[in-house]
């Protein structure tokens, strides 16, 4: 197929709705923190089947709204199998640990976007229950 053969005026940019179920991930490069003070990582499923190689993004909220954070983020860590270093943010710790895996569920979560009339579901990844990858 050539791209010449594409209309956009018929083509979703609504990918398929990753199913819910326990999936493996490996942490991909880029671990930031946004404006809003949340931890941002990104993983790419490696579960062999449809969504093999599906970027998910989660994050983990500023540390002002949420103290339970760092716990999540902890069990996180001990979900890749590696051990921080002495002094190592949760930022450069997970950038050393870009390729490392780790289980976790995906869950759907509905929200109704800002001026929508109708709800839509997203899928996203359960960081409350993160674990070691088999």
């Amino acid at each position: 197929m050539s791209w010449s053969n594409v209309d956009l005026s018929k083509v979703s940019p609504v990918l398929e709705l990753i199913p819910e179920g326990k999936y493996t991930f490996t942490l991909a490069p880029g671990a930031r923190e946004d404006e809003n003070g949340r931890l941002i990582l990104t993983a790419h499923i490696t579960n062999d089947g449809d969504f093999n190689g599906r970027r998910v993004t989660f994050s983990y909220p500023n540390l002002d709204q949420a103290d339970w954070a760092p716990a999540m983020v902890k069990r996180l860590q001990e979900a890749t199998g590696l051990d921080a270093v002495e002094g190592e943010t949760p930022i450069q710790f997970f950038s050393r640990a870009a390729g490392a895996t780790f289980g976790a569920p995906i869950v759907h979560q509905e929200y109704t976007p800002e001026g929508a009339t109708q709800p839509r579901k997203t899928a996203k990844l359960n960081i409350f229950k993160t674990y070691a990858a088999a």
